[in-house]
Protein backbone atom coordinates (compact mmCIF):
# COMPACT_ATOMS: atom_id res chain seq x y z
CA UNK A 1 0.00 0.00 0.00
CA UNK A 2 1.44 3.55 -1.16
CA UNK A 3 0.18 6.26 1.08
CA UNK A 4 0.70 9.55 -0.70
CA UNK A 5 -1.75 12.02 0.95
CA UNK A 6 -1.30 15.79 0.37
CA UNK A 7 -1.60 17.95 3.55
CA UNK A 8 -3.79 20.76 4.29
CA UNK A 9 -3.17 23.87 6.83
CA UNK A 10 -4.33 26.95 7.30
CA UNK A 11 -1.52 29.64 7.58
CA UNK A 12 2.12 29.68 8.70
CA UNK A 13 0.94 31.51 11.59
CA UNK A 14 -1.55 28.88 12.74
CA UNK A 15 0.78 25.92 11.64
CA UNK A 16 4.18 27.43 14.02
CA UNK A 17 1.93 28.09 16.89
CA UNK A 18 0.32 24.29 16.65
CA UNK A 19 3.43 22.39 15.89
CA UNK A 20 5.05 24.46 18.85
CA UNK A 21 2.37 23.11 21.35
CA UNK A 22 1.34 19.56 20.16
CA UNK A 23 2.88 16.55 22.19
CA UNK A 24 4.39 13.96 19.55
CA UNK A 25 4.60 11.04 21.35
CA UNK A 26 6.10 9.02 18.94
CA UNK A 27 8.91 10.73 18.08
CA UNK A 28 10.04 11.19 21.97
CA UNK A 29 11.68 8.33 20.81
CA UNK A 30 15.62 8.59 21.36
CA UNK A 31 18.17 7.45 19.19
CA UNK A 32 19.21 5.02 21.88
CA UNK A 33 15.65 3.92 21.67
CA UNK A 34 15.48 3.80 17.83
CA UNK A 35 18.73 1.49 17.67
CA UNK A 36 17.57 -0.70 20.83
CA UNK A 37 13.64 -1.55 18.66
CA UNK A 38 16.01 -2.00 15.28
CA UNK A 39 17.86 -4.64 17.57
CA UNK A 40 14.68 -6.27 18.70
CA UNK A 41 13.43 -6.66 15.33
CA UNK A 42 16.91 -7.99 14.03
CA UNK A 43 16.71 -5.70 11.45
CA UNK A 44 18.11 -2.36 11.31
CA UNK A 45 16.69 -1.09 8.13
CA UNK A 46 13.10 -1.77 9.59
CA UNK A 47 12.43 0.83 12.30
CA UNK A 48 12.21 4.60 11.10
CA UNK A 49 10.92 6.95 13.94
CA UNK A 50 11.19 10.92 13.07
CA UNK A 51 12.33 13.55 15.76
CA UNK A 52 9.42 16.38 16.61
CA UNK A 53 11.63 18.55 14.57
CA UNK A 54 11.86 16.40 11.42
CA UNK A 55 8.07 16.36 11.83
CA UNK A 56 7.78 20.10 12.22
CA UNK A 57 10.22 20.63 8.72
CA UNK A 58 8.36 18.96 6.84
CA UNK A 59 4.96 20.62 8.06
CA UNK A 60 6.41 23.99 7.15
CA UNK A 61 7.44 22.81 3.60
CA UNK A 62 4.08 21.33 2.80
CA UNK A 63 2.63 24.40 4.20
CA UNK A 64 4.81 26.88 1.64
CA UNK A 65 3.94 24.47 -1.02
CA UNK A 66 0.09 25.88 -0.96
CA UNK A 67 -0.73 22.22 -0.15
CA UNK A 68 -4.32 23.35 0.89
CA UNK A 69 -5.96 23.57 4.01
CA UNK A 70 -7.76 21.84 6.52
CA UNK A 71 -10.51 23.02 8.22
CA UNK A 72 -9.16 23.53 11.73
CA UNK A 73 -6.07 23.65 13.90
CA UNK A 74 -8.05 20.70 15.26
CA UNK A 75 -8.28 18.86 12.77
CA UNK A 76 -4.52 19.10 11.93
CA UNK A 77 -3.70 17.73 15.59
CA UNK A 78 -5.61 15.09 14.85
CA UNK A 79 -4.22 13.95 12.06
CA UNK A 80 -0.72 14.70 13.21
CA UNK A 81 -1.33 12.42 16.32
CA UNK A 82 -2.93 9.44 13.95
CA UNK A 83 0.51 10.12 12.03
CA UNK A 84 2.59 9.64 15.41
CA UNK A 85 0.14 6.49 16.32
CA UNK A 86 1.25 4.47 13.21
CA UNK A 87 4.83 5.59 13.67
CA UNK A 88 5.05 4.42 16.92
CA UNK A 89 2.59 1.11 16.45
CA UNK A 90 5.14 0.07 13.34
CA UNK A 91 8.44 0.84 14.82
CA UNK A 92 7.44 -1.18 17.97
CA UNK A 93 5.82 -3.94 16.08
CA UNK A 94 7.58 -7.53 17.25
CA UNK A 95 7.10 -10.68 15.15
CA UNK A 96 5.49 -12.33 17.65
CA UNK A 97 2.63 -13.65 16.68
CA UNK A 98 1.69 -17.77 16.57
CA UNK A 99 2.44 -19.76 13.68
CA UNK A 100 -0.57 -21.95 12.95
CA UNK A 101 -1.97 -24.83 11.13
CA UNK A 102 -4.14 -23.61 8.41
CA UNK A 103 -7.56 -24.56 7.72
CA UNK A 104 -7.94 -27.92 6.75
CA UNK A 105 -9.48 -27.65 2.87
CA UNK A 106 -10.36 -30.54 0.33
CA UNK A 107 -8.89 -28.64 -2.44
CA UNK A 108 -5.51 -27.41 -0.43
CA UNK A 109 -4.34 -29.75 2.19
CA UNK A 110 -4.00 -27.60 5.60
CA UNK A 111 -0.46 -26.59 6.12
CA UNK A 112 2.13 -25.43 9.33
CA UNK A 113 4.30 -22.91 8.23
CA UNK A 114 4.30 -23.21 4.40
CA UNK A 115 3.00 -20.82 1.69
CA UNK A 116 -0.75 -21.32 1.00
CA UNK A 117 -2.45 -20.70 -2.09
CA UNK A 118 -5.87 -21.45 -0.67
CA UNK A 119 -8.60 -19.17 -1.62
CA UNK A 120 -8.98 -16.33 0.22
CA UNK A 121 -5.53 -16.32 2.29
CA UNK A 122 -4.23 -13.26 2.79
CA UNK A 123 -0.43 -11.92 1.57
CA UNK A 124 1.45 -9.09 3.52
CA UNK A 125 4.54 -8.06 3.49
CA UNK A 126 6.44 -4.69 5.42
CA UNK A 127 8.25 -4.29 2.57
CA UNK A 128 5.34 -2.69 0.56
CA UNK A 129 6.96 -0.38 -2.59
CA UNK A 130 10.17 -0.26 -0.91
CA UNK A 131 9.73 3.69 -0.87
CA UNK A 132 9.00 5.72 2.07
CA UNK A 133 5.46 7.14 1.43
CA UNK A 134 4.68 10.58 2.55
CA UNK A 135 1.45 11.02 4.10
CA UNK A 136 0.45 14.14 5.82
CA UNK A 137 3.90 15.57 4.04
CA UNK A 138 5.22 12.98 6.20
CA UNK A 139 7.66 9.86 5.88
CA UNK A 140 5.58 7.03 6.60
CA UNK A 141 7.35 2.98 6.38
CA UNK A 142 4.50 1.07 3.88
CA UNK A 143 3.23 -2.04 4.09
CA UNK A 144 1.20 -3.82 1.16
CA UNK A 145 -1.47 -6.41 1.11
CA UNK A 146 -2.89 -8.85 -1.38
CA UNK A 147 -5.35 -11.88 -1.69
CA UNK A 148 -5.59 -15.03 -2.80
CA UNK A 149 -8.15 -15.65 -5.67
CA UNK A 150 -9.71 -18.51 -7.04
CA UNK A 151 -10.35 -16.88 -10.53
CA UNK A 152 -6.73 -18.02 -11.47
CA UNK A 153 -4.21 -20.93 -10.48
CA UNK A 154 -0.97 -19.77 -7.73
CA UNK A 155 -2.11 -16.30 -8.20
CA UNK A 156 -2.88 -13.29 -5.62
CA UNK A 157 -5.01 -9.90 -6.31
CA UNK A 158 -3.69 -7.00 -5.58
CA UNK A 159 -4.15 -2.84 -6.08
CA UNK A 160 -0.90 -0.73 -6.62
CA UNK A 161 -0.61 2.95 -8.47
CA UNK A 162 -0.18 2.62 -11.68
CA UNK A 163 -1.44 -0.93 -12.11
CA UNK A 164 -5.30 -0.49 -10.17
CA UNK A 165 -6.46 -3.49 -9.12
CA UNK A 166 -4.26 -6.56 -11.02
CA UNK A 167 -3.34 -10.27 -10.46
CA UNK A 168 -0.12 -11.45 -9.72
CA UNK A 169 0.47 -14.79 -11.39
CA UNK A 170 2.62 -17.45 -9.61
CA UNK A 171 3.42 -21.19 -10.27
CA UNK A 172 3.64 -24.55 -7.94
CA UNK A 173 7.81 -23.81 -7.75
CA UNK A 174 7.70 -20.12 -8.19
CA UNK A 175 6.24 -17.56 -6.03
CA UNK A 176 6.41 -13.94 -7.55
CA UNK A 177 4.47 -11.94 -5.04
CA UNK A 178 7.16 -13.57 -1.91
CA UNK A 179 10.25 -12.84 -4.59
CA UNK A 180 9.70 -9.29 -5.01
CA UNK A 181 10.41 -8.81 -1.10
CA UNK A 182 13.54 -10.41 -1.02
CA UNK A 183 14.98 -8.33 2.20
CA UNK A 184 11.51 -7.63 4.16
CA UNK A 185 9.27 -9.77 5.61
CA UNK A 186 6.45 -11.63 4.35
CA UNK A 187 3.41 -13.58 5.80
CA UNK A 188 0.41 -15.16 5.51
CA UNK A 189 -3.24 -15.19 7.53
CA UNK A 190 -6.72 -16.20 7.29
CA UNK A 191 -9.42 -15.01 9.34
CA UNK A 192 -10.28 -17.28 12.69
CA UNK A 193 -13.92 -17.08 12.28
CA UNK A 194 -15.01 -17.33 8.72
CA UNK A 195 -14.93 -21.25 7.14
CA UNK A 196 -13.08 -22.33 4.14
CA UNK A 197 -16.16 -21.81 1.45
CA UNK A 198 -16.10 -17.91 3.21
CA UNK A 199 -12.88 -17.29 2.43
CA UNK A 200 -13.24 -18.66 -0.88
CA UNK A 201 -15.72 -16.18 -1.71
CA UNK A 202 -13.77 -13.32 -0.15
CA UNK A 203 -11.14 -14.58 -2.95
CA UNK A 204 -13.67 -14.35 -5.87
CA UNK A 205 -14.80 -11.65 -4.99
CA UNK A 206 -11.59 -9.71 -5.01
CA UNK A 207 -10.51 -11.27 -8.20
CA UNK A 208 -13.90 -9.61 -10.20
CA UNK A 209 -12.67 -6.08 -9.33
CA UNK A 210 -9.42 -6.73 -11.38
CA UNK A 211 -9.14 -3.67 -13.84
CA UNK A 212 -10.26 -0.88 -11.05
CA UNK A 213 -8.22 2.11 -10.67
CA UNK A 214 -5.94 2.62 -7.89
CA UNK A 215 -7.60 4.27 -4.80
CA UNK A 216 -5.09 7.25 -3.48
CA UNK A 217 -7.27 9.05 -0.97
CA UNK A 218 -5.81 6.75 2.66
CA UNK A 219 -7.93 9.38 4.40
CA UNK A 220 -11.10 8.16 2.71
CA UNK A 221 -13.88 6.24 3.52
CA UNK A 222 -13.08 2.43 2.60
CA UNK A 223 -16.38 1.38 2.06
CA UNK A 224 -16.13 2.94 -1.70
CA UNK A 225 -16.33 0.23 -4.22
CA UNK A 226 -15.29 2.09 -7.52
CA UNK A 227 -11.12 1.97 -7.12
CA UNK A 228 -9.40 0.35 -4.08
CA UNK A 229 -5.41 0.22 -2.00
CA UNK A 230 -4.68 -2.52 -1.38
CA UNK A 231 -5.55 -3.26 2.19
CA UNK A 232 -8.99 -1.62 1.21
CA UNK A 233 -9.48 -4.09 -1.23
CA UNK A 234 -8.70 -7.08 1.05
CA UNK A 235 -11.04 -5.70 3.74
CA UNK A 236 -14.07 -4.84 1.07
CA UNK A 237 -13.53 -8.75 0.04
CA UNK A 238 -14.43 -9.96 2.96
CA UNK A 239 -16.77 -7.66 4.21
CA UNK A 240 -19.03 -7.16 0.91
CA UNK A 241 -18.86 -11.14 0.88
CA UNK A 242 -19.22 -12.38 3.85
CA UNK A 243 -19.56 -9.65 6.80
CA UNK A 244 -15.87 -10.47 8.06
CA UNK A 245 -14.45 -6.62 9.57
CA UNK A 246 -11.19 -7.21 9.40
CA UNK A 247 -10.89 -3.10 10.12
CA UNK A 248 -9.19 -2.42 13.61
CA UNK A 249 -10.77 1.27 13.63
CA UNK A 250 -7.07 2.00 14.91
CA UNK A 251 -6.31 5.03 12.24
CA UNK A 252 -9.97 5.84 11.70
CA UNK A 253 -10.37 9.71 11.74
CA UNK A 254 -13.10 12.10 11.59
CA UNK A 255 -15.72 8.88 11.27
CA UNK A 256 -14.09 7.89 8.45
CA UNK A 257 -13.17 4.18 7.76
CA UNK A 258 -9.31 3.44 6.60
CA UNK A 259 -7.50 0.56 7.04
CA UNK A 260 -3.76 -0.06 7.29
CA UNK A 261 -2.25 -3.40 5.88
CA UNK A 262 -0.58 -3.96 9.65
CA UNK A 263 -4.59 -4.21 11.34
CA UNK A 264 -5.08 -7.03 9.16
CA UNK A 265 -2.08 -8.55 10.82
CA UNK A 266 -3.35 -7.98 13.94
CA UNK A 267 -6.74 -7.91 13.82
CA UNK A 268 -8.96 -11.73 14.60
CA UNK A 269 -6.18 -13.67 11.97
CA UNK A 270 -4.31 -16.85 12.03
CA UNK A 271 -0.76 -16.46 10.71
CA UNK A 272 0.34 -19.56 9.02
CA UNK A 273 2.84 -18.47 7.17
CA UNK A 274 5.98 -16.44 7.74
CA UNK A 275 9.04 -16.17 5.10
CA UNK A 276 12.25 -15.82 8.07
Amino acid sequence: MIFKKTLVVTSAVALLSLTATINVKANEVTSSKQEQVASETGNQNTVKVETKDEIEAKLKVAEEKGEVSIASEKDLETLINLEEGVQEDLSNFMDNKPLEADKPSRAVRARYGSWSWRDGVIALTDGGSGIQVPVLGLEWSSWHAAIVAPQWLYAVVEAGPGNGVFVTYSSATTNKFERRYPNNQVWQVAPRTTSVSQDLEAGRWAGRQVGKPYNNDFAGDIRRTDKFYCSQLVWAAYYYSCGFDLDLTRYNTFGTWRIHPKEIYDADTALIYRKK
